[in-house]
């Protein structure tokens, strides 16, 4: 029972991520149609791109460890 907790964890921490993400780039969007000016590009130089890169290689690297998981499951099965 255990393992299967912490498969839904992954999963489910995932998808709240992705969510989240999708969120905050949906807000962002809406923020730089009315934000236009040297500060905003600064922000989004210093703040924003990086977080993006951040946040899809921590959703990237958690589907890769997710399949591990599943085929070490399968070969100790």
């Amino acid at each position: 029972m255990n393992r299967r907790r912490c498969r839904v964890a992954l999963d489910t921490g995932r998808g709240k991520l992705y969510d989240a993400m999708k969120t905050l780039k949906a807000q962002w969007q809406w923020v730089q149609s009315k934000w236009k000016d040297v500060a905003q590009r600064d922000f989004e130089e210093t703040y924003w791109d990086p977080l993006v890169l951040q946040v899809d290689a921590v959703i990237r690297a958690t589907d890769r460890l997710g399949q591990q998981l599943r085929r070490l499951k399968e070969d100790c099965a």
